[in-house]
């Protein structure tokens, strides 16, 4: 028995030692976790209740640090199984769905806070004591909550007795029963089924996300939780390779016995690699000039078939000498003025230079379009 309890006693020790480490390390992003207070719980409690053992001393504390710790560790291997692949996914459904009772609880305990006053102020002189204190009578209301309500024995009987003491105010205290039934096993009750089914949907939904997600939290914080002059050896930036320094006799055996397979592989691997990349680009290459030339064929059958059914664009129906939005002189008009005459001289010349481009594609165009037509008789 003693044994037992000083390898208790030197477990919780050595554990608290490396809760300070971590707490020296982490600093305040170590108390933001829950779990590490619970594991603080779960020390301190297991030696108050081991130390004792050691004076031959009993006492009241010492029972109920007992029952914390015994309670703690098993839900402290609770939290430990979510992070295997098999059994996570359920202690995560679990918590998903603790987390929602506890929100909804924090509102609609002022309803249980609510019925227990009521039944305090009309059942607290009952002879069952199940209303006697404020405390008792809300602790009362919660257990009815879940259906234990104890109708015959708290209002029935004590309604048809014929003794005046006993449930004074029946009528009222009836309606409240009532009332509460309506509202809270029905009502909340409900809600609570209906939001922890469609908790646990959503869980399996994204169960190996989730799984996925805790483990690199579990790695992070183990990280974390080490020293930093041990990640700083471990972890590297940069990998340094010196192929031409000498090596000792077993390596250089090894790599006689093995031939070089393996740096003739490295190399096919990264020329293959190579090799690959450039067919690709070569293979992107034709595929756009196949492009470019479906749209040059494409461009001149619309230029055909603009002509022969004489088609007139805007171009051709305007005045030579007004210039349009894509001229160069009508830009110059537009943002700036005529400051000298050597600007004078660069505008006509460029003016002049966009008249003849005109008159070329023009004629160029109605060349073109002639030798098609006779092209098309001859065959005719």
């Amino acid at each position: 028995m003693m044994v037992r309890l000083a390898f208790v006693v030197l477990f919780c020790g050595l554990n608290m030692l490396k809760e300070l480490i971590q707490l020296y390390n982490q600093r305040i992003r170590y108390l933001l976790d829950f779990t590490n207070v619970e594991e603080w719980a779960l020390y301190i409690t297991s030696v108050i209740f081991a130390v004792p053992y050691f004076f031959n001393r009993l006492d009241h504390y010492q029972w109920e640090c007992g029952a914390i710790a015994v309670f703690l560790a098993w839900f402290n291997l609770l939290l430990l199984i979510q992070r295997f692949d098999v059994f996570g996914i359920y202690v995560v459904m679990f918590l998903e769905i603790l987390k929602t009772l506890l929100q909804v609880l924090v509102v609609f305990f002022i309803l249980i806070v609510a019925f227990g006053l009521a039944f305090y102020i009309l059942l607290s002189q009952e002879e069952n004591k199940a209303f006697s204190s404020l405390g008792i009578s809300i602790f009362q209301s919660t257990v009815m909550m879940l259906g234990e309500m104890d109708s015959i024995n708290s209002f029935i009987q004590p309604l048809y007795d014929d003794d005046q003491h006993t449930l004074h105010f029946g009528n009222l205290t009836i309606f409240f029963v009532m009332l509460f039934v309506l509202f809270v096993p029905i009502l909340l009750m409900n809600l609570l089924i209906g939001l922890a089914v469609g908790d646990i949907n959503s869980v399996q939904r994204n169960a190996s996300l989730k799984r996925l997600a805790m483990q690199v939290e579990h790695h992070t914080n183990l990280e974390r939780k080490l020293p930093q002059k041990l990640l700083e050896h471990v972890d590297k930036t940069e990998l340094v390779i010196h192929p031409n320094r000498c090596k000792g006799f077993l390596i250089m055996l090894k790599t006689s016995l093995s031939g070089d397979g393996a740096k003739n592989d490295v190399y096919f691997s990264g020329s293959s690699c190579q090799n690959h990349m450039i067919d690709e680009v070569n293979k992107q290459k034709r595929r756009l000039k196949d492009i470019s030339a479906t749209l040059d064929k494409q461009y001149e059958l619309l230029r055909l078939v603009v002509q022969k059914m004489e088609i007139r664009t805007e171009a051709d129906d305007r005045d030579e000498g007004v210039p349009t939005k894509s001229d160069f002189l009508y830009q110059v008009r537009r943002n700036v003025g005529w400051p000298s005459n050597r600007f004078h001289k660069t505008v006509r010349q460029a003016t002049m230079m966009t008249r003849w481009q005109r008159t070329t594609s023009k004629e160029d165009q109605e060349k073109e379009c002639k030798d098609r037509t006779n092209e098309s008789d001859q065959t005719d």
